[in-house]
């Protein structure tokens, strides 16, 4: 299962985008 801030979710794309790893 992945984690919530790894999936594009609605909830965490409001506090960062969907993939904050990138940085």
């Amino acid at each position: 299962m992945s984690p919530p801030w790894l999936m594009p979710t609605p909830s965490s794309a409001r506090s960062m985008p969907a993939t904050p790893c990138r940085r």
